[in-house]
């Protein structure tokens, strides 16, 4: 499980640049998560992502010299989410849709 969480489901073993792949997957996520329960959900869930990540990470990498291995994407995600912290804030101020243009 703990490889799960910090490859975010498997997509930190995709070649090339698996860092890539984990910020492009982390935005169908989190539009999904914004569309389903708002900025808040975003939030929170941002908050426990990192904690299980953190705790993931620790894990898978326990023993070994490399303690941030490129299969690692949890970071990644969890990076791609705060970032859109302004705009699913923005359109829940503004009430509107989040592919508003």
């Amino acid at each position: 499980m703990n490889k799960m969480i910090a490859t975010f489901f498997g997509v930190g073993l995709l070649r090339p640049a698996p860092g890539t792949w984990g910020s492009l997957a982390a935005l169908p996520v989190a539009y999904a998560v914004l569309s389903i329960g708002g900025f808040w959900l975003l939030v929170n869930l941002t908050f426990f992502v990192f904690m299980s990540g953190w705790i993931a990470t620790r894990e898978v990498t326990r023993g070994q010299t490399d303690h941030d291995p490129s299969y690692i994407v949890i970071d990644e995600v969890v990076g791609q989410w705060i970032a859109l912290f302004p705009v699913g804030y923005g359109a829940m101020m503004m009430s509107v849709d989040l592919l508003a243009l």
